[in-house]
């Protein structure tokens, strides 16, 4: 008994700052491993079922719906785990005020994204994916501000919970949806429905686990709130640049049937982002509290998310580098043969990633955000420019080596503004 009480401790309470973030990361690597690893049997499957040119489109309609973000969330989920990780008392006042202001957003976003859809000369099929995705992305947006709160009360387990129920649901969903031999329009719509249970689940949590919701506005804090989160909101447009905009551009410049087979060995990369990031959320309140208190001991939180990063992204790289020639053509089948090694170039831009978590993640809770949006402008620049030179050139060769440099600079830059802010220290 006295086994399972100290487990239920370490698990689900927060008694130190160790503890808190081993509980956390515990929590976010459950919940991420079982949603992401269903999301990546998904996309095994889409490309199964319709080839290289379907998973193209796919990648192609919600690449372009991942644009939008900007609008429907602004960077108000990171602001909220910043501002209510220090002040608890906020809770009930973000809750009320940032979902109304999101609601607006919201509007705005499906807005442009119709408009968007009109100049693009694509298919109708992709352009009811398109919608559909917009829809999916502003839903999901207000998954993430609400458990953005989850974060702030460092309480990942009841994410976890959430992004299990999305990922078990959309996989039920898709499965059924393939097995019956629907379309990808009715793949997309799964996306859909997935996310508003989640999102019911999520509402329910906050309002039994962590704060009474008591519907309470205060408009005069909006001009404040959109002052704070603009900055956030940059570094989100920024990083959708840098992440999807090879898959555009591949598509606009080369054929869909390319950018399948760049998705399946950028989907694989991608899904290892998901690590860092655990990390990163796990982290990100202690830096902000340490920063606030001005304490020596953000050195300490640093070095050791630094190390863990080396002792996970190592091993994860040379696991990639041998096992693809094997496991893409036995889960993909043999036409995406060529996945294997623009996987294999990529593997490079996997570890300059991992180790830009830190850095990035440290600027932000330092409020050195306008620094970070700097460093990510000139990233996303860098990477649209070289994108357009050399996928005309080299095909989707060319969008890996991109990524690659894209990667390394955007890593150079952080650590050289995180080393300034720690030698002040």
């Amino acid at each position: 008994m006295s086994k399972i009480t100290s487990i239920k401790g370490l698990l689900f309470k927060n008694t130190s700052t160790g503890q808190t973030i081993l509980k956390n990361s515990f929590w976010l690597f459950i919940g991420e491993l079982i949603n992401k690893g269903l999301l990546f049997l998904i996309i095994i499957l889409i490309a199964r079922f319709f080839g290289a040119s379907g998973l193209g489109d796919f990648t192609f309609a919600i690449s372009i719906a991942t644009f939008f973000l900007i609008f429907a969330d602004f960077g108000l989920s990171t602001l909220t785990i910043r501002e209510i990780s220090r002040n608890k008392s906020l809770a009930n006042n973000y809750i009320n005020n940032v979902a109304i202001i999101k609601l607006l957003l919201s509007f705005i976003t499906i807005s442009l994204i119709y408009i968007a859809t009109l100049y693009m000369g694509k298919s109708p099929e992709i352009n009811s994916l398109i919608y559909i995705f917009g829809f999916y992305v502003i839903i999901n947006s207000f998954n993430e501000f609400l458990k953005s709160f989850f974060r702030a009360f460092e309480k990942m387990e009841y994410e976890a919970y959430s992004k299990i129920i999305q990922g078990i649901s959309l996989f039920i969903i898709v499965l059924y949806i393939l097995l019956t031999k629907g379309s990808l329009v009715l793949v997309a719509f799964s996306y859909v429905i997935s996310a508003i249970i989640s999102l019911v689940f999520i509402l329910i949590l906050i309002s039994k686990r962590l704060f009474k919701i008591n519907i309470n506005y205060d408009f005069s804090q909006w001009k404040s709130i959109l002052r704070n989160s603009w900055p956030f909101a940059l570094s989100i447009i920024f990083s959708s640049i840098y992440f999807n905009i090879d898959s555009v551009l591949i598509s606009f410049l080369r054929n869909n049937t390319e950018l399948g087979i760049y998705a399946v060995a950028y989907s694989i990369i991608a899904a290892f982002y998901v690590l860092p990031n655990i990390l990163a959320n796990a982290y990100f309140p202690k830096l902000s509290i340490y920063h606030a208190e001005k304490s020596d001991k953000i050195h300490i939180i640093l070095k050791t998310f630094v190390k863990k990063i080396t002792i996970i992204v190592l091993p994860i790289g040379i696991l990639l580098l041998f096992l693809s020639p094997v496991f893409i053509p036995l889960l993909y089948g043999n036409e995406f043969i060529d996945s294997i090694f623009i996987l294999q170039i990529l593997i490079v831009a996997l570890v300059f990633k991992f180790y830009s978590f830190p850095f990035g993640f440290l600027l932000s809770a330092i409020k050195k955000q306008k620094t970070r949006v700097g460093i990510q402008a000139i990233t996303a620049s860098f990477n649209i420019i070289t994108n357009l030179i050399f996928i005309p050139l080299f095909g989707i060769l060319g969008a890996a080596i991109t990524t690659i440099m894209s990667e390394f600079l955007l890593v150079c830059l952080y650590y050289s503004k995180s080393k300034k802010y720690l030698n002040q220290l």
